[in-house]
């Protein structure tokens, strides 16, 4: 993964799939490394479209299921994920 870190913020330049199970827990694992084993974390996701870019935002089972994903991510990381979405 690509990452700028200043210390206190990691930004990475591609958002993972949300729609997939695995690279979501690819992605927890990273930033689980880069944060450190107590490390809390708020992910600020840019934007809802690119990390679900893979289905159709009407695909009600698809978004069910970043969701889910995007909640274990907050849970594993100790803290919220912030997305934005445009209408």
């Amino acid at each position: 993964m690509d990452v700028a870190d200043n210390n206190r913020f990691i930004f990475l330049r591609n958002a993972g799939d949300l729609l997939s199970y695995e690279e979501t827990e690819k992605w927890m694992m990273f930033l689980r490394q880069q944060i450190g084993p107590q490390g809390r974390a708020v992910v600020f996701l840019d934007t809802w479209q690119r990390a679900t870019a893979g289905s159709s935002q009407n695909d009600d089972a698809a978004m069910s299921a970043a969701i889910k994903n995007a909640e274990m991510l907050a849970s594993y990381l100790g803290g919220p994920v912030v997305i934005a979405a445009h209408p």
